[in-house]
């Protein structure tokens, strides 16, 4: 499913909305080649990816291991998780977040002055919550302890700026629907009748919300522009630094570009003045340095970075590796593979986590994935049951466990 996700994201921020934002704005160029080169690069790595999975899986298998306790929770967890989601809420409602749309300036002066203590509390529980919800809805959970962490994640949604926030819902959306097989959505799409309900509810919030963001323009044709097509042009600062010459084929190897990333590690004070000045992503470090723009936040995608800095070679090499990966794990989901082991686990969640959005700075998503991933290790060695192995042989079926 991830592979078909990323791919629509992938054809929606580099083709389809820069096309429409050439056609509205006469005065855009968008070097549509680089789209191109990022797509072709994405689907070989899906094909690469295919035939490597096809080589390596033995034509009659004879023997392999199997989990049976598929890292089953531990229902106790629940309620250290419930208290964090209280201490979540809290620190949201004190500190002003519950609506997250007050600007990036003023955004970045409330994270960079918030305690550390805080600040930890925040970080930690928004990205323990996919994986949360991934673990007890997709792992082998009893149904009263699936109802009461559904209950605590719905509750907290608020707090995270849902209200405000077409987008972040729909992240948390694409983030679960990543470890569904497409199969198995196919069929409970056709067999199931709530998926309408649901869709239907959840198309009438998004034109809720969009119908008052309309209500600011002038014209339906500035809200479309404004709102949807600009708002989604993945190429937009890429043009940008394009038409002033900053853009080269063989990239620029410009350092000073990792200099913003000093804000993702934790306990250094360079990390706490970058927030507060709002430089903590490659993307103001383009605004801000290169381009000298007062704007210190705007539309932009996974193209970017690579682009930037390693020109062609680097876009290549990138999206190659993206859907070499993409498509590996939808090979997981398909095979059931993910639950397999704890390290297998977190790697998939934080890679879900971090790249599964088209509209993030590249590098950027390599620190969010590797931040991610030293969280969610502890989450899952706290959360989940050290699982039982076993071997199964083909030739004789009986289970037995390795002591």
């Amino acid at each position: 499913m991830m592979r078909l996700i990323f791919m629509t994201q992938a054809v929606l921020y580099l083709l389809l909305m820069p096309t429409l934002h050439d056609y509205m704005n006469p005065m855009y160029r968008p070097p549509l080649i680089y789209a191109y080169v990022a797509v072709g690069a994405l689907i070989a790595g899906f094909f690469f990816s295919n035939r490597v999975n096809q080589r390596s899986a033995p034509a009659v298998p004879q023997q392999r291991e199997i989990n049976l306790s598929e890292l089953e929770p531990r229902s106790f967890v629940v309620v250290g998780f419930a208290v964090l989601a209280v201490m979540y809420a809290y620190v949201s409602w004190t500190n002003g977040l519950l609506n997250r749309r007050q600007g990036s300036e003023m955004m970045a002066e409330i994270y960079g002055s918030l305690p550390l203590q805080e600040l930890i509390i925040l970080r930690v529980y928004e990205i323990a919550f996919i994986p949360v919800a991934i673990i007890f809805f997709f792992g082998r959970a009893r149904a009263a302890v699936r109802l009461f962490v559904a209950f605590v994640l719905l509750v907290s949604l608020p707090f995270m700026g849902i209200e405000d926030s077409r987008a972040r819902l729909l992240v948390m959306a694409i983030f679960v629907l990543c470890f569904v097989n497409i199969k198995d959505f196919i069929k409970f799409f056709y067999k199931n009748a709530k998926i309408y309900i649901a869709i239907f509810v959840a198309a009438g919030v998004f034109v809720y919300v969009s119908l008052q963001r309309l209500s600011s323009y002038a014209r339906f044709e500035d809200f479309l522009f404004y709102e949807i097509v600009r708002r989604l042009d993945g190429m937009n600062i890429l043009t940008e630094l394009h038409d002033y010459g900053y853009i080269k084929y063989l990239g620029t190897f410009d350092a000073g570009m990792f200099g913003p990333l000093v804000s993702r590690i934790p306990f250094l004070e360079a990390g706490r003045l970058a927030k507060l000045e709002g430089i903590t992503s490659t993307k103001q470090y383009f605004l801000n340095t290169i381009l000298n723009s007062n704007r210190i936040d705007d539309s932009n995608s996974l193209i970017l970075d690579p682009l930037y800095f390693a020109g062609i070679p680097g876009l290549i090499i990138s999206f190659f590796a993206l859907g070499y990966y993409i498509s590996r794990f939808d090979s997981y989901v398909i095979e059931k593979k993910i639950f397999s082991s704890h390290i297998k686990l977190t790697i998939v969640l934080a890679f879900v986590t971090s790249f599964a959005i088209f509209e993030v700075d590249y590098f950027g998503a390599i620190t969010t994935f590797i931040q991610n991933f030293l969280i969610i290790w502890i989450l899952t060695l706290i959360v989940l049951n050290r699982p039982s192995r076993y071997i199964y042989n083909s030739k004789q079926p009986v289970i037995q466990p390795i002591h």
